[in-house]
C-alpha cells in the first residue's frame, strides 16, 4: 500500500492565555471555507526544499490554502499525475508533454536550463568514459527525462555502449541513486543539477564521498502544470506569484532553497527542443 504524506504550510492562531476569564475559542471563518489545492512533489525528500515554496503562496494567497502532497517515490509521482491526482505540480520530460491528456495545461517553466549530473563515489577509479564498461549506473525512476534519458543519451554521444556495456540499477529517487553510489552499490549515478546542490547541503557527509565526473548538454527545463479545473482568475494569480518570487525577499529565499534562480512564462510550444530530445533517444536507447 502506498502511503502519501499531506503537508501543509498555514499560519497558526495564537491562542489566548486559557486562565482569561471568560476564554473561547475563536476560530477564522475564512480559513474553514478556504479551497485546497494539491501540489505535486516527487519524493518524500523533497519536502523541506519546497515547505518555503508553499508557505510563500500561502501567505499570498485569501481563498485558497496549498497542500504539498509527497509521493512515495517517482512511479508514485507519476502515476499520480497521469490520473490527474495534483492541482498543480512541476515537472519535465514525456509526461509534460502529455500532460493535457491528463487535464493539465503548461502555465510557465523553470528560467534556468536543465542539467544532469553524473557522479562518482571518489574511490571509483572512473577518470575517463572507456572506464565505464561493466560498471553499474544508479538511475532514478524508469522513465524520467533527468534521472535516465539525459544521462543515458549523453554517455551513448559519447561512445560509452549503454545498451549493452553499462549495467542499470533503477531507484526509486534522487536521494536513493546517490546514496547507492555512497554504499558502493553502484559506481556511478545520475542527478538532476538542482537537486544535487540541494542534497549536498542537507547529508555534507555523502558529500565528501562523492564528486561530480560528467555533466549533459542544456535542456529545456520542467514545466509548471495547473489542472484545468482551478478558476482562470485563480490560475492567474497563481502563476503571477511564481513569476514575480525573485523580486520578493520571502520569494527569493524560496527560490534559493529550490536552488533554481526563477519561473518565466511558457506554453507546450516552450517545450518543442524536448520532441526533438526524446525522438533521438527512442531511436538510439534501448
Amino acid at each position: 500500500m502506498v502511503c502519501v504524506l499531506y503537508l501543509t504550510t498555514c499560519p497558526i492562531m495564537a491562542c489566548r492565555d486559557r486562565k482569561q476569564q471568560g476564554y473561547t475559542p475563536q476560530f477564522e471563518v475564512k480559513a474553514r471555507t478556504r479551497k485546497v489545492l494539491t501540489f505535486g512533489v516527487p519524493g518524500q525528500g523533497l519536502y523541506e526544499t519546497t515547505d518555503l515554496l508553499v508557505r510563500y503562496l500561502n501567505d499570498h494567497l485569501d481563498s485558497v490554502t496549498v497542500q504539498s502532497v509527497a509521493c512515495a517515490n517517482l512511479n508514485d509521482y507519476q502515476a499520480k499525475l497521469k490520473n490527474g491526482y495534483f492541482d498543480l505540480t512541476v515537472i519535465n520530460g514525456r509526461q509534460l508533454l502529455d500532460a493535457e491528456r491528463s487535464g493539465y495545461t503548461v502555465v510557465g517553466r523553470i528560467t534556468d536550463d536543465s542539467r544532469t549530473v553524473i557522479f562518482v563515489h571518489k574511490d571509483s577509479g572512473i577518470h575517463q568514459f572507456s572506464d565505464l564498461r561493466g560498471r553499474t549506473i544508479a538511475l532514478a525512476g524508469k522513465n524520467t527525462l533527468s534521472g535516465v534519458m539525459m544521462p543515458l543519451l549523453f554517455l551513448s554521444r559519447q561512445g560509452v555502449d549503454v545498451n549493452g556495456g553499462l549495467h542499470r540499477l533503477y531507484v526509486p529517487s534522487f536521494e536513493s541513486a546517490m546514496l547507492d553510489v555512497y554504499l558502493g552499490h553502484a559506481s556511478l549515478g545520475a542527478i538532476w543539477e538542482p537537486m544535487w546542490g540541494m542534497y549536498l547541503k542537507q547529508r555534507p557527509e555523502i558529500a565528501a564521498k562523492l564528486e561530480v565526473r560528467w555533466e549533459t548538454p542544456p535542456l529545456v527545463n520542467a514545466g509548471v502544470l495547473f489542472r484545468y479545473s482551478i478558476d482562470s482568475h485563480l490560475a492567474a494569480r497563481l502563476a503571477g506569484l511564481l513569476f514575480q518570487m525573485g523580486k520578493d525577499e520571502q520569494g527569493r529565499r524560496a527560490l534559493q532553497r529550490l536552488n533554481i534562480s526563477g519561473f518565466e512564462p511558457a506554453d507546450s510550444t516552450s517545450f518543442r527542443p524536448m520532441e526533438a530530445f526524446l525522438k533521438e533517444y527512442e531511436a538510439v536507447i534501448q
